[in-house]
């Protein structure tokens, strides 16, 4: 199983663009479709990181792309490792457990309930 992870998170300027070079078009087809496209038949899954003022633009060139493979995208540099760290391990531990056929709750001893009352033995 494996992911790929887009960075988007930057704002154009040193291109002289006054908008991030990833949503950009380029031959009628924006930066991000592109790049997402390429990863596409190599991948179970994609997490693009981009900043929180893109983020509408970019979710809707996302919804215009066909596919089942899930597409997450996560605002902000400051949390994108974490983000990008959490998804991948909830995921991966998820498929494991999957394939392992591993029901963490199987061998749990479930304690009796304890039931309180004003009443004093």
């Amino acid at each position: 199983m494996w992911y790929a992870v887009i960075l988007g998170g930057g704002s154009g300027t040193r291109m002289g663009m006054d908008r991030n070079k990833i949503l950009l078009n380029v031959s009628g087809e924006s930066m991000l479709v592109r790049s997402i496209r390429a990863f596409l038949p190599f991948v179970s899954g994609l997490i693009v990181v981009i900043r929180s003022s893109d983020m509408a633009e970019a979710a809707h060139l996302i919804q215009q792309i066909r596919t089942s493979c899930p597409i997450q995208i996560v605002a902000g540099a400051v949390i994108t490792v974490g983000a990008i760290v959490g998804i991948v391990f909830r995921r991966m531990k998820k498929k494991v457990k999957n394939t392992l056929n591993i029901d963490e709750n199987k061998n749990k001893e479930v304690e009796e309930e304890v039931k309180f009352t004003d009443e004093e033995e």
